[in-house]
């Protein structure tokens, strides 16, 4: 495909480009802002499809590294980085990010591990004395140096058996230099470390060259910095809307903070998600803060569009309070097609097989991109028949009797950064001559 440079300088232009064939091709998009307001959109044909787009599996290293407002208020920006470690002094890491206000700001850093030697590993997350951070690998939160709501970093490790292969990995790390609950000006040298010790071996650094920037966990985050007065003798309801996503949940951090001054020491909190309530406890005793850190009863639940943060004045008699914070954050994974699901499927409507005496080899053709793609094959003399289990096919003749009919399932398991393309499936069967 030809480089095409395309200059809309400030409006809107189109470009015809010839294609050869059908097929994926990369496209790669560059877009600088002046000042003033600015929007993007890319059309092609005049409209726009996702399932037109797909990620490309990746030969890059390293770790995609995104900076958040605390909380996960804002995202500020994210950038491609060459590992965990960092020495940040009293400012937010050096990359492209807005700059956050106070210098206080979260940061994840998302990708893939590669493990050579499979048995126990031991991983170790170290932020500075006064930050914290936690550590995820695969489904599993393992390591938190994670305060609640207050700078008490420390160090924290997880040992953990793992076999040969890439695995998901993200670190958040939360550096405070104002503490949002006193205002205290506390400036110090923010810092990072992650260590990994393989079986029988020594604590070192990650090396770039075991990670990929291979994302198939989501984070969905929303939050209101509106102020909002609390209501006396009643309820005050704050609805926090979320993007749509098909995804499922795998946990909830949720949490509000009440201006300088205010007290929530006669409310109690809740989230709300409309099935079920989960309080929020007062995380630094200061009546100022509340933090629900790492729910994961939810996990497995469809990611929802909208919950509530519910503030009840239980003593009838409170001046109220202002709340000038109220977020959800939810990690998500899975979901009903790739790249977030590690296994889809599909199943063939009956087909016909007249006369057949003996079901044959099966064929599934296509660009795999290193999923693994498996059929499955059962017969029956009639479709209200067709219930049986499916019988492997992949690596020779199916063992099924057979019959007028043949239905065939295909099963596609990947990392959740594979996108197998099937182009045709093929069944033999013999009939008598």
């Amino acid at each position: 495909m030809p480089h095409v440079a395309l200059d809309t300088n400030g409006g809107r232009k189109s470009v015809d480009v010839l294609v050869p064939a059908d097929g994926w091709y990369p496209i790669r998009l560059g877009y600088t802002e002046g000042n003033g307001s600015a929007a993007f959109s890319l059309l092609i044909d005049n409209a726009f499809d996702p399932l037109q787009l797909r990620a490309r599996v990746t030969d890059e290293r390293g770790l995609i590294g995104e900076l958040f407002e605390p909380a996960h208020v804002k995202l500020l920006g994210a950038a491609g980085v060459d590992g965990f470690d960092g020495n940040f002094a009293q400012v937010a890491p050096p990359f492209d990010f807005s700059p956050p206000q106070n210098n206080n700001y979260e940061y994840r850093l998302v990708g893939q591990i590669f493990i050579d030697v499979a048995g126990a590993w031991t991983f170790e997350v170290v932020p500075d004395a006064k930050d914290t951070a936690r550590l995820w690998i695969d489904e599993e939160h393992v390591a938190s140096a994670w305060a609640d709501g207050v700078t008490d970093g420390h160090t924290s490790t997880a040992t953990l058996e793992l076999a040969v292969g890439w695995h998901d990995i993200f670190v958040d790390f939360r550096a405070l230099q104002i503490s949002p609950q006193t205002t205290v000006i506390d400036p110090h040298d923010a810092s990072l470390k992650v260590r990994a010790t393989p079986p029988g071996g020594v604590s070192g650094p990650i090396a770039i060259s075991q990670l990929r920037p291979v994302v198939s966990s989501g984070l969905t985050t929303s939050a209101l910095q509106n102020t909002k007065q609390l209501t006396s003798n009643g309820v005050t309801s704050i609805a926090i809307p979320l993007p749509p996503a098909m995804t499922v949940i795998h946990s909830v951090d949720a949490g509000y903070a009440m201006l300088v001054g205010t007290s929530r020491d006669d409310f109690t909190v809740e989230l709300d998600t409309g099935a079920a309530q989960f309080a929020i406890p007062d995380a630094t005793g200061l009546g100022s803060f509340g933090l629900l850190f790492d729910e994961v009863s939810l996990r497995g639940q469809p990611s929802p569009t909208q919950w509530t943060l519910a503030f009840t004045d239980v003593t009838n008699n409170s001046l109220g309070g202002t709340v000038g914070l109220a977020f959800v954050d939810i990690v998500t994974r899975g979901g009903p097609a790739m790249p977030f699901s590690p296994t889809v499927s599909y199943t063939s409507r009956p087909i016909a097989t007249p006369d057949a005496i003996r079901i044959g080899a099966a064929r599934v053709t296509g660009s795999f991109d290193g999923a693994v793609v498996r059929i499955g094959v059962r017969t029956a003399a009639t479709e209200a028949e067709l219930t049986g289990e499916f019988v492997d096919a992949t690596d020779g003749i199916p063992d099924v009797a057979p019959g007028e009919l043949v239905q065939y399932r295909l099963t596609a398991t990947s990392d959740g950064w594979q996108f197998p393309v099937i182009d045709a499936v093929e069944l033999d069967y013999v009939v008598a001559e």
